[in-house]
């Protein structure tokens, strides 16, 4: 699956079921457990991936100007040739 670089900056917050954020920064993956109710940013360009369970519920927070040119996606192989 594709990861998502936004130029600008993500917010999420976990309703129910299980999720965990993975963020890649500086060549260094790291990975985050969601907590309910608990919101999560990502920064703005900061690549990142949300693996979720099937009964997950994410309310996600996005600038009202996000354009689709202001978000670029890629395989976590082509982030490892950076």
């Amino acid at each position: 699956p594709p990861l998502h670089e936004i130029k600008k900056p993500d917010q999420f917050i976990p309703i129910k079921g299980t999720a965990t954020l993975y963020t890649f920064e500086d060549g260094k993956m790291d990975n985050t457990d969601f907590e309910i109710g608990k919101t999560y940013c990502v920064k703005k360009g900061v690549w990142h991936y949300l693996c979720v369970s099937e009964d997950a519920l994410i309310a996600v927070v996005e600038n009202t100007d996000l354009l689709p040119q202001d978000t670029e996606r890629c395989e976590l192989e082509c982030l490892m040739q950076k």
